[in-house]
């Protein structure tokens, strides 16, 4: 076995049925020979193949108590499908779910995973008022356990393969199964807890209890696989990481598996947003992205994306430098889809011309903080568990379900318009801390709950020079809960909170030292909207105030208006509410309103220029063009830029003549190519940058700066 499968592999399919054996017609047509061809002769270099899936059912004559799929009596088609993918040279990984198992769920109702209101149910996944189809099992039932870990063994034993893939490995729900409240009054002596509060210590202390949990079983999968397989390179289902704290997500679990892995569906923004998380987490590259080629997600059947929106999310992941996964959702009668093997062949032929420029060390100025102990919302703090729901569900409190000030949604509205102006940033977590000194600018978007390393490294790194912008409730909750309504970064923040407004529809007006930040339209009587309440605050004396809290007219509290339709600002208050501080040899911006969570372009042109204004020259540069995103990947004797045209409708209409910088700190220019016919680029060299004028750029182009 190659341990190193994944470093050769970045063109990969995902062969996905999870059908069920009612009907005598299911995969009774599934031909391993013809999967394996089709991913041959679209040149891909590996496929996913799945030893088990949501059915339960498996797909090996399993020893281990497993029922096999009726279609595959006589017969053991994970062996045959992984002979078929050698033959052809292919690297063969193979899937295994966790969790959501129906077979088991049937036969083990002491399995179940049973939610707040005593209810042991499937789940509705992905629709609105569809099925409920998806049976969980609990992680804490120790012969589901036992069970699932045996038939993981049973296949790391007796199969040869390259990669595996555990699925659905999270909390899919709080459970409230006599397992998990037996375990946890052992642990902690008392109930779980029914009601949300995470100033509540004991809340807090479950909250920690079940990722725990998590952890200890996704540990428990690698050490099964790896004890098996030594060496072999290998990502878990990744979904935790970027979801929020209901799936038991925490950085922890990144040290669980090498890469990162997840199917996920989203638009440009998500999805660069996603591949820097998961480059920041891998502990080794490239990471996984994993994609369906049917639209809008997994859950549609037979409406394909278009060639260039598969193009758009394969470029978008070697950017970043990732590996693309496409998922095939076989017929239920086990035929694949011959014609998208077809058009995947134009987008992995055009994948593999850029593979060997792809890597690097990843140039990122700004660092989003991403705190997986402040996934949450305190805004449902007295609310009861039951009202979360299951991940997954329709009114589940996802990212994209939770209010504005939410620290998730506000980071992916921050990475958001950091894309639009072109400021190369990154994430940042726990796990990398120590990398702090990379960033010119650090941001904490509403990072309610720190500890004591977290805050003793942004003290270092502003008092070393380092430039921070920090927005609302950030550093006032302790890991565990514990919550004084103070800040606990008020030094490095030059500020002391007063409380919150009564307001959750607030403004914030410029003054005159910040009239460089406010586009025109915004002025004292016309403030910046912020869809959300603010922080009262008093500043230091040394600090300057950027802007001030403006209310509206009328109190929350009143049942009067000032206008029928609209909140507008009446009360223009001198209460600071955007304040620039000096800390040791750094710049601070705190802001007491989320300016990052404003949508519109004018809004979000107001957090660009706070962040431009305490460092203002990047690594890349680029004015204008809010379609194009760019990334850079330094090597020792070149840097390479990545640069995708990501226009809202497709086709995208050709940019011509574009003019962008890139600094090369102190090294001399010898030429400027585009990849990888080597076309030569016009540049000039402008102070410490080269200028450089791409004449064509229709979807995305590799440009490499070669220095002497």
């Amino acid at each position: 076995m190659n341990n190193e499968w994944h470093l050769r592999s970045r063109r990969r399919y995902f062969l996905d049925f999870h059908v069920d054996d009612w009907n005598d017609e299911f995969l009774s047509k599934f031909d391993p020979e013809q999967f394996a061809e089709c991913c041959f002769q679209s040149n891909a270099t590996a496929a996913t193949f799945m030893a088990n899936t949501h059915s339960g059912l498996t797909n090996w004559p399993s020893k281990a108590g497993g029922v096999m799929h009726r279609a595959f009596a006589g017969c053991d088609m994970l062996k045959e499908t992984i002979d078929a993918l050698h033959k052809r040279g292919l690297d063969a990984v193979i899937y295994y779910v966790f969790i959501f198992v129906a077979d088991y769920w049937e036969k083990h109702p002491e399995s179940r995973i049973v939610r707040a209101d005593g209810r042991a149910v499937k789940q509705r996944v992905g629709t609105k008022n569809g099925e409920a189809r998806f049976a969980t099992c609990c992680l804490n039932d120790p012969g589901y356990r036992k069970h699932s870990l045996a038939e993981l063994a049973e296949i790391c034993e007796n199969y040869d393969f390259e990669g595996v893939w555990p699925d659905m490995v999270f909390w899919p729900a709080i459970c409230y199964c006599g397992n998990c409240q037996k375990r946890f009054r052992a642990e902690a002596g008392r109930e779980i807890p029914r009601i949300i509060n995470w100033t509540d210590p004991e809340f807090v202390e479950f909250i920690r209890i079940r990722q725990r949990w998590l952890k200890e079983f996704c540990q428990e999968i690698t050490d099964t696989i790896r004890s098996r397989k030594p060496g072999m390179k290998f990502a878990q289902q990744s979904l935790p990481i970027s979801s929020d704290w209901v799936s038991g997500s925490s950085v922890e679990l990144a040290d669980c598996w090498d890469f990162m892995s997840q199917d996920l569906y989203s638009d440009r923004y998500g999805l660069s947003f996603s591949s820097k998380l998961f480059y920041a987490l891998s502990n080794i590259k490239p990471y996984e992205r994993i994609n369906c080629w049917n639209y809008p997600n997994i859950h549609e059947h037979v409406i394909t994306r278009t060639e260039g929106e598969l193009f758009q999310i394969a470029y978008n992941t070697i950017m970043h430098d990732g590996a693309f996964t496409i998922i095939d959702q076989v017929d239920p009668v086990g035929t694949v889809h011959e014609y998208n093997y077809g058009t995947m062949r134009k987008v992995f032929d055009k994948i593999e011309r850029y593979e060997p420029y792809l890597g690097g060390d990843f140039r990122q100025d700004v660092g989003i903080y991403y705190s997986f102990h402040s996934k949450f919302d305190k805004s449902w703090n007295g609310r009861e568990t039951k009202d979360v729901g299951c991940v997954f569900e329709w009114n589940h409190s996802s990212i994209m379900d939770q209010r504005g000030d939410a620290h998730m949604r506000s980071v992916a509205e921050a990475a958001k318009s950091l894309t639009m102006f072109h400021i190369p940033y990154g994430i940042v977590t726990k796990k990398n801390l120590g990398d702090l000194n990379r960033y010119k600018v650090l941001i904490l978007s509403n990072v309610v709950m720190m500890d004591e390393e977290e805050m003793r490294a942004v003290r270092e790194f502003v008092a070393d020079g380092g430039n921070l912008y920090a927005s609302k409730e950030t550093a006032t909750i302790l890991e565990d809960g514990a919550y004084t309504g103070k800040c606990m970064l008020a030094d490095v923040l030059g500020i002391r909170l007063k409380g919150e407004t009564d307001w959750n529809f607030t403004y914030v007006s410029p003054t005159q030292q910040s009239r460089g930040e406010f586009p025109a339209v915004f002025s004292r009587r016309y403030p910046v909207t912020v869809a959300d309440s603010q922080m009262e605050i008093e500043a230091e004396k040394d600090a300057i105030v950027l802007g001030t809290l403006t209310l509206p007219y009328d109190s929350p509290s009143e049942d009067r208006y000032a206008s029928l339709l609209t909140t507008p600002p009446g009360s223009f208050t001198q209460r600071p509410a955007v304040i620039e501080h000096a800390y040791g040899k750094g710049r601070v911006i705190y802001s007491a309103a989320m300016l990052e969570i404003g949508r519109h372009i004018t809004q979000r042109e107001v957090f660009y220029n706070m962040i431009r204004r305490i460092s203002p020259e990047y690594c890349t540069q680029l004015s204008g063009y809010p379609s194009v995103e760019l990334t850079r990947f330094d090597k020792e004797d070149s840097s390479m830029v990545h640069i995708l045209n990501y226009q809202a409708e497709l086709p995208n209409v050709p940019i011509y003549n574009m003019e962008f910088r890139v600094k090369f700190y102190g090294k001399k220019v010898k030429n400027v190519v585009a990849l990888p016919e080597r076309t030569k680029l016009n540049y000039f060299i402008d102070g410490n940058a080269a200028a450089i004028t791409l004449p064509e750029l229709k979807d995305y182009e590799l440009v490499q700066i070669q220095y002497e």
